[in-house]
Order: structure tokens, then sequence, then C-alpha cells
């Protein structure tokens, strides 16, 4: 059943086209922010884009796990939890579904802002 709660989960994040936006941008936006605006403020003794990638991938992660606790809270409070249980579906397969989507959304990201900043 988790499979079934993983592609639920994947199709509420390919519905929230705002959230999906954000999720996929705000990374990339960020880094361009940063080393824009801070790329000859330190030496770091290589290209700043290669110094600050992986502070925003870092940074970016935390945020998806912070929306990832707040999409199910939401479940929880919706009452899809309670609909789930009726049929017997484990705890653990909406969270499970919820992490595989979160995921694939940060995979995702990790991929298009690596693809920009070897652009850069």
């Amino acid at each position: 059943m988790s499979r079934e709660t993983s592609a639920r989960c994947v199709r509420l994040s390919t519905r929230q086209v705002d959230a999906l936006i954000t999720s996929l941008l705000l990374p990339v936006m960020l880094m361009l922010l940063v080393v824009e605006l801070l790329g000859g403020a330190i030496d770091t003794g290589v290209e700043y884009v290669t110094y600050v990638v992986p502070g925003v991938l870092l940074l970016y992660t935390g945020f998806a796990s912070a929306l990832t606790a707040v999409s199910v809270s939401h479940d929880m409070r919706g009452g899809i939890v309670d609909r789930l249980r009726s049929m017997e579906v484990r705890g653990h397969a909406v969270l499970g579904g919820h992490v595989v989507a979160t995921a694939a959304r940060t995979t995702a990201s990790t991929l298009l802002v690596i693809a920009v900043a070897a652009r850069r």
C-alpha cells in the first residue's frame, strides 16, 4: 500500500503548482542571489558558486523536510489518515509516501541547481 500512498503524494505535488514551482525555483534563485551579491566578497580559493552550492542544497533539504512535516500534519487534520485506517493502511505508509514525494522534488531541485551552477 506504500506505493499507492507514494503515488498519491506525487499526484498532490504535481497538482499544487505554486508549491512545485517554489520547490524547484527557490534553491536556484537563492543560489543566484548569493552568488551575484556576494560573489567577490569572500576569497574561497575556488569559484564562489562551487562554495555556495552545497550550502544551498543543505538549506533546501531542511526546507523540504519542513514541507513534509506540514503535509503530514495537513493529512492528519484533513481526515485522510482516518479514511486510510478504515482500509487497514499502516501509519508508516502515509509518512513514507510523503517522504518519497519530497525526495523526488528534492532530487529534481538538486539536479536543477547543479545544472545552473555548471553554467555559471
